[in-house]
């Protein structure tokens, strides 16, 4: 599931990459790059939130 959603999270930050002018979609650049990471990081972040994986509890 983690691979999937890196994978989603890295077209989705080549997809704004692409729409704020750095290239091609499959064009590797220093701006595709970071939006690429920055989208996989939150979408893991938020499925793991979602399913409560990431919830710990205070003793």
């Amino acid at each position: 599931m983690t691979l999937l959603l890196g994978l989603v999270g890295s077209v989705i930050g080549g997809t704004i990459a692409w729409l704020l002018g750095t290239g091609d979609i499959w064009e590797l650049n220093i701006l595709g790059f970071v939006l690429a990471v920055v989208a996989a990081v939150a979408l893991i972040g938020v499925a793991e939130g979602m399913s409560g994986k990431g919830s710990r509890s205070h003793a």
